[in-house]
């Protein structure tokens, strides 16, 4: 089920174009209002709120027509409910945490979470369009809790996907009031991971150069190759491995191979075709006992019980 809010507008200008197996999209201000149904409710987050507001130079902020109930000034600032993911495509301003402060310019991205304290607004004299989503349900509070939104704010470049997405959610939220059951959420679930995973770098050249040696590093992993051979045969240093992966999948090459080797080990000992020694030598372990008490540190029993146990499941 969704709703929209009763101060839910469309310019007369606004518009959704389509053409070419593509959406072209030319809005001026709006926002919607939905509410949860069975499939969301199930994955545990929906998309609550979704808009996008363009401020002319020198006009009021929060221009009068700002969704009902949620108006707030610069003076007292304000605190949400959920979880916002705010972009400004074009413009300048500043926001405000309570231990933090950032200019905002072109492709700036920030997070708003619940129940922090922040304020934002642009420039007299720029003005801004901005964009936003909003989730909620008990799936989004244990993301916040978990420190996954570490990074409030992050600029991201124009080609980006994350920009994509926000077109397609605005197609879908303009075009009509029935949506199929989670697909907003799905869409809005992909922008917000498109979003978080992405960084600015100082020169896209080092950007790349990251991508490419992840991507080959990752090959060499899932061949059984360890970090140290991998980074050997790469030409690169252990802190520079170690820093392109935590720029590029957020996780040091360290935990990357171990949820790698743990996935493939439940893989090749549900299979039960190879020996513990050939599923260790698979994974790159050394023996088949260091694969053992690997595997047992984070099972809590050992390859052999845990295949069986799965055997007795199966019957």
């Amino acid at each position: 089920m969704n709703t929209q809010h009763p101060g839910a507008h469309l310019d007369n200008r606004d518009c959704i174009k389509k053409s070419f197996g593509y959406i072209q999209i030319s809005i001026k201000s709006y926002f919607r209002y939905y509410a949860s149904g069975s499939i969301e409710d199930g994955w545990g987050f929906h998309l609550s709120s979704i808009g996008r507001c363009r401020i002319a130079p020198d006009q009021p902020y929060p221009p009068p027509d700002h969704p009902s109930g949620r108006n707030f000034s610069w003076e007292t600032g304000r605190v949400l409910p959920a979880l916002q993911l705010v972009a400004v495509r074009r413009g300048r301003g500043r926001i405000e945490w309570r231990n933090r402060d950032l200019k905002i310019r072109d492709g700036t991205f920030f997070l708003l979470l619940p129940g922090e304290w922040h304020r934002y607004r642009p420039d007299r004299d720029s003005g801004w369009t901005e964009e936003w989503i909003e989730l909620r349900g008990p799936q989004v509070a244990r993301w916040v809790e978990s420190g996954l939104f570490g990074e409030r704010a992050f600029l991201l470049p124009s080609d980006s996907l994350v920009w994509s997405r926000f077109r397609e959610l605005h197609a879908l939220a303009l075009d009509g009031p029935i949506r199929p059951p989670g697909k907003l959420a799905g869409l809005a679930m992909s922008l917000l991971a498109e979003a978080t995973q992405k960084r600015s770098s100082k020169t896209a050249g080092t950007d790349d150069r990251a991508h490419r040696v992840v991507a080959l590093a990752r090959e060499h992993l899932q061949s059984g190759k360890g970090i140290a051979d991998t980074a050997d045969a790469l030409r690169v240093s252990y802190p520079t491995l170690h820093r392109y992966f935590q720029s590029v999948l957020g996780m040091p090459p360290k935990h990357y191979l171990s949820q790698l080797r743990r996935a493939r080990s439940e893989t090749l000992l549900a299979g039960g075709t190879l020996s513990i020694k050939e599923i260790a030598a698979d994974l790159g372990y050394h023996s088949a006992s260091h694969f053992s008490l690997a595997f047992k540190k984070t099972y809590g029993e050992s390859p052999l019980a845990w295949r069986r146990r799965l055997s007795e499941l199966g019957k």
